[in-house]
């Protein structure tokens, strides 16, 4: 997508170096709710070359997508409109302090120093093969980053190796409180997974069954295409009679195995399988992945620990900076196709059109793609019995809930795997906290909170998925990844704050004051 034609030309944006130098720009970026769009565009070898600030309402020639805005239009979105050139930041509803921090933030992202000539090759290692390691290397590798992945296991998958089918899991909480708008917003990212992973991904719809009166107020002031609210009579349309409940219309069903599979044919993706890494250490200007025998496994400027919580201990984080951490038991009921059904040979391409029927969930999850796979979860802790019986009962159960759950599949429980869990159930993406540097400042940074935490050069966290794993990684990832390949902020501060390695360290700290 180009931008409109009476924009002004590149040239001219280019000699426009100074946020200062044309009010408009400044007007419009601080104006009152309702406008400050602004647009950066750059490119991945010279870094960013121009910026403009858009009238309200903005050309009737963009795509209604952009022209609407991500919703909602609240606090700093983006929009990605061509991958790794253009980005299109909402800065709507601002604090001051927050828009005084995006003004720093846009100045320093767009005076970074332009380096003449090709640009050196950006390396990046990835510890962990799950979600969270598979998101990131996709974000990075997208941006043309050279992605060597480490994984311990002999296959790819993390915890959901062994299910073939997971779905985002939205639980929007009544008000506008974070967790709502990090849901939001990791919604936003994943609508632009699609394009990039293809039939890995379905987009299908997820129906969350509740009281109507509790859905009014959980979508109150979300646009559609975000949620929606169900009543009983037109629930049928969801594919579940007798329930009101919220519909979440871009939600999506994505194969875990056939996304790591795009990923790792990527030409700029190395995925090292049985590789486990004992230790990392930073040399130079490098950080170097080490073995059980100290022996240097990679190297490279950047490193992502996205290997559970493993990654504390090689970041070498204690239970201030990781909180307590909790273990929950991940098992579901999945279901093969007990009798192939006939299809056009178009339907079992790889490059086909795919389908997935909407997910239900009422106390529990039902994901299903025709033809492929069918799962129901969670099994309830303690099942873990994987006898014929076992399996009868829980399909029975279910069938009860959800009539017609248990047709034309022959059903097996997945073996018992463990979820990571932190202390607010939220993730951990973005820079690791330099422990020792905060150690040594400890009383000026107890002086003063808002101070930046110091942080280890060129190591990311990426972890604490939690139940909402295929939403939180891919959010995570472009945290990370915009963060290592220094790009304009994914979110907006207050929740990049909320996800921050260092936020319980800097809890710590005002606690000791």
């Amino acid at each position: 997508m180009q931008p409109p034609a009476d924009l002004p030309s590149r040239a001219s944006r280019r000699r426009s170096r100074d946020l200062s130098a044309t009010a408009d720009h400044r007007d419009e970026i601080t104006a009152a709710p309702g406008s400050g769009r602004v647009l950066l565009e750059s490119t991945p070898a010279q870094g960013p070359t121009a910026w403009w600030a858009l009238p309200e309402p903005p050309p009737p020639d963009w795509s209604p997508q952009l022209r609407d805005g991500p919703p909602p239009v609240r606090g700093l979105q983006r929009i990605e409109l061509e991958a790794g050139r253009a980005w299109v930041l909402v800065a709507d509803r601002l604090s001051r302090r927050s828009r005084q921090r995006l003004m720093r933030e846009l100045a320093d992202w767009r005076d970074a120093p332009v380096i003449a000539g090709a640009a050196a090759p950006r390396e990046a290692i990835v510890v962990g093969a799950g979600l969270a390691g598979c998101a990131v290397t996709d974000a990075l590798a997208r941006r043309g980053w050279r992605v060597t992945v480490l994984e311990q296991a002999e296959r790819p998958g993390g915890v959901v190796a062994d299910i073939p089918l997971l779905a985002q899991h939205p639980a929007l909480s009544p008000g506008d409180d974070r967790r709502s708008r990090l849901l939001v917003a990791a919604l936003l990212a994943s609508g632009r997974l699609g394009a990039r992973i293809g039939t890995a991904l379905a987009i299908g719809g997820r129906f969350q069954a509740m009281p109507l009166a509790e859905a009014r107020g959980r979508a109150a002031g979300l646009p559609a295409a975000v949620v929606q609210v169900v009543e009983r009579s037109s629930a049928a349309a969801h594919g579940i009679d007798g329930h009101s409940g919220l519909w979440f219309p871009g939600c999506a069903t994505i194969d875990p195995a056939r996304w790591w599979r795009r990923v790792a044919t990527q030409p700029e993706v190395s995925l090292r399988l049985a590789t486990g890494v004992a230790a990392i250490r930073r040399d130079g200007g490098r950080w170097l992945a080490l073995d059980a025998c100290n022996a240097e496994i990679a190297g490279a400027p950047v490193l992502v620990l996205a290997n559970q919580a493993h990654a504390f201990e090689l970041a070498g984080l204690d239970a201030r900076a990781s909180g307590t951490l909790r273990r929950r038991p991940l098992q579901v009921l999945v279901g093969q196709p007990s009798a192939r059904p006939p299809q056009p040979s178009a339907a079992a391409d790889e490059d086909a059109a795919p389908r997935a029927a909407p997910v239900l969930g009422i106390d529990g999850y039902r994901l299903e793609w025709p033809g492929r796979a069918c799962v129901l979860g969670p099994v309830p802790a303690g099942a873990a019995d994987t006898a014929a019986s076992t399996t009868r009962a829980l399909l029975a159960a279910w069938s009860r809930r959800l009539p017609g759950a248990s047709d034309h599949w022959s059903w097996r429980l997945s073996p018992p795997a463990e979820r990571l869990l932190l202390r607010d159930n939220l993730p951990m993406a973005g820079a690791v906290p330099d422990m020792a540097a905060i150690e040594a400042a400890r009383e000026r940074h107890q002086r003063n909170d808002r101070l930046a935490l110091p942080r280890r050069e060129g190591l990311y966290l990426l972890t604490g998925m939690g139940g909402r794993g295929l939403l939180w990684s891919v959010l995570g990832a472009e945290v990370v990844a915009a963060l290592a390949a220094r790009e304009p902020p994914v979110v907006e501060p207050e929740l990049a704050d909320a996800i921050d390695p260092a936020r319980f360290v800097r809890r710590s700290l005002r606690r000791a004051q």
